[in-house]
């Protein structure tokens, strides 16, 4: 069972280094044999989401724990997930000769039982309320094994597409990629950054899915399927929003700091609680043997000079802070420094541009660490709990990138039926369909055409991975 506070310091990590790759590393390469294919009639046949007409009423989050507690033998079978892993790594040639054994397991375990027709069921629900207890308890220690547990719903709706797609059942497939990114988006709606991350993470498993059906002899073109997914596909507002807000709910001594109590010991109290919570917040394994008052003292008496001319500087009267009992002023202080420096940087997250978000939140995440504005924090609260904007948001755009890709390689597939099965001289060329555009460049994916093979480029910023993707068309 994994806490707030655990899993914000792998978000930190994640978010700041996935994908791992060295800015010169070769880019992978990944083969794609392409077959042509018009779009279907009518065009809207097939969408990656449930329609309106069939949704019905009623919290997602609710059928999702159904699932575990009433199907808690498979679900948590301790070989289930190991297999399902090995299966969905596995190539597609080498997937159709485990093919008795895998549908004895999808066949029996999970459709006959309510596995599967609980999580479609789900899917359709008009919307999903994760009920966290966010102002219940401290933001940070909030348990979210239910995230994790989603994922793996994830991988199973994953490896579920892999057998439709072998089976040519390709409807049926297109239903369970909707099954699968409904999954990604309601985990998404969790008020905290992992449950977003871990809702990107299942949309790219469907991405993967996708990958796998459009490779096929006579796949519906999905284009069109794709270009209905809401932009953006993974919405990182709902975990933004929360973290924003995070500190308060976990510190809520810094809600009220400018309350007019001219009490020292309430004040006293005051610092020594949030002291407290604080240290344990942010390393609850120290022990040490100076006493906290001690040790805060020492933090006081070097910081409440700076912390009183802060706060003049930022326009309280002057003789309002010299009244203030100094463990108000520095705890004043340290809730507006916080805040000063998280709106620095989440304010460029909102940015609609990318090359403004990611020039702006690189040079928010750098004053951050290296602040030049003469304030330094008592208590090293921005820097240990604001989270690294610049991967998260990097993350969620490489998510639209992988939809405007897809929709790049069924608009070739489009002119393929078009034009005789001949890969296009240039994306320019195509005028079946308008050509997506990356949204990290905001101009078409570069593309080569080498004699009877095109190159296809997909390339992340800060070091992520890139990709060259070779194209060969089927005969």
């Amino acid at each position: 069972m994994r806490t707030m506070t655990r899993c914000c310091l792998c978000f930190c990590l994640l978010a700041g280094l996935v994908p791992v790759a060295a800015q010169d590393a070769e880019p992978k390469v990944v083969r794609l044999t392409l077959h042509p294919q018009a779009e279907p009639s009518p065009t809207l046949k097939y969408q990656l989401l449930p329609k309106f007409l069939d949704r019905l009423p009623g919290n997602a989050a609710v059928d999702y724990g159904k699932v575990f507690a009433e199907e808690n033998g498979v679900v948590c079978h301790p070989d289930l997930w190991r297999k399902i892993a090995e299966w969905s790594a596995m190539p597609l040639g080498r997937l159709r000769q485990e093919d008795l054994q895998l549908v004895n397991f999808l066949r029996g375990d999970i459709e006959e039982g309510h596995i599967l027709s609980t999580l479609k069921l789900a899917a359709r629900r008009e919307h999903c309320d994760w009920q966290v207890p966010t102002r219940e308890k401290s933001f940070y220690t909030i348990i979210l094994s239910e995230a994790q547990q989603m994922r793996s719903f994830g991988r199973l709706m994953r490896l579920r597409t892999r057998i439709q797609v072998i089976e040519r059942e390709f409807a049926g497939a297109v239903e369970t990629l909707a099954v699968g990114f409904t999954l990604g988006r309601n985990v998404v709606k969790g008020p905290t950054i992992i449950h977003t991350l871990v809702g990107a993470a299942i949309v790219s498993q469907m991405f993967a899915g996708i990958e796998d059906f459009i490779q096929q002899p006579g796949a519906p073109n999905l284009y069109w399927a794709l270009t209905m997914l809401p932009r953006p596909l993974v919405d990182g507002r709902h975990g933004v929003e929360a973290e924003f807000d995070a500190a308060f709910l976990s510190l809520p001594m810094l809600r009220n700091v400018d309350r007019e109590i001219n009490d020292v010991a309430y004040w006293r109290r005051e610092l020594l609680a949030f002291w407290k919570d604080f240290s344990h917040l942010t390393d609850p394994s120290t022990r040490t043997e100076i006493p906290p008052e001690v040790a805060l003292t020492a933090r006081c008496v070097k910081g409440y000079p700076m912390a009183r001319r802060a706060l003049i500087d930022w326009g309280l009267p002057e003789h309002r802070v010299e009244a203030m009992p100094v463990p108000q002023v520095i705890l004043f202080y340290t809730a507006r420094l916080y805040e000063r420096r998280r709106d620095d940087l989440f304010k460029a997250f909102f940015l609609t541009n990318w090359r403004e978000a990611s020039k702006e939140l690189a040079l928010a995440e750098k004053r951050l660490h290296n602040p030049s504005d003469g304030y330094e924090e008592i208590f090293p609260l921005a820097k240990a709990l604001l989270p690294a904007l610049y991967g998260f948001r990097s993350a969620l755009e490489r998510s639209q990138q992988k939809v405007e890709f897809l929709r790049t390689i069924e608009a070739i597939r489009l002119h393929l039926a078009a034009n005789d099965g001949e890969l296009p001289e240039s994306l320019d060329a195509m005028t079946v369909v308008p050509v997506p555009r990356d949204p990290f460049t905001e101009e078409p994916f570069p593309y080569q055409l080498e004699g009877e093979q095109a190159t296809l480029a997909v390339d992340n910023p800060r070091g992520g991975e890139s990709i060259r993707y070779v194209i060969t068309v089927g005969r």
